[in-house]
């Protein structure tokens, strides 16, 4: 039986204590998986990095902000594309808060 690749990810559902709104963004209609959709920011766990290590990172790539966790809302597992091994992942969701706003990009 072949291994699979393994593969984690986060999510950040990011709320702004001065406001108390929630962060959405639009994803590119050129993405090939699920383009156009509305979502937190999510990203993959890189090789040798811890999940909340990624949170951060992804975070200050997608939005150029820090945050900081409140909890953990969650965790999932699921497939992207065909139910097989190398479309698995796992993931933990967080919830945040940034005190400061996005940078427009």
């Amino acid at each position: 039986m072949p291994i699979g690749r393994f593969y984690a990810g986060i999510a950040a559902v990011i709320r702004s204590p001065r406001t108390n709104q929630y962060l959405l963004l639009q994803r590119s209609e050129h993405k090939d998986y699920a383009p156009g959709a509305w979502e937190c920011v999510t990203g993959r766990v890189d090789q040798g990095e811890g999940f909340e290590d990624a949170l951060h990172r992804e975070v200050r790539e997608e939005l150029g902000v820090r945050v900081q966790v409140e909890y953990i809302l969650g965790t999932t597992h699921f497939q992207r594309g065909a139910p097989i091994p190398e479309n698995e992942l796992v993931g933990v969701i967080y919830m945040c808060a940034s005190p400061s706003q996005p940078q427009s990009r």
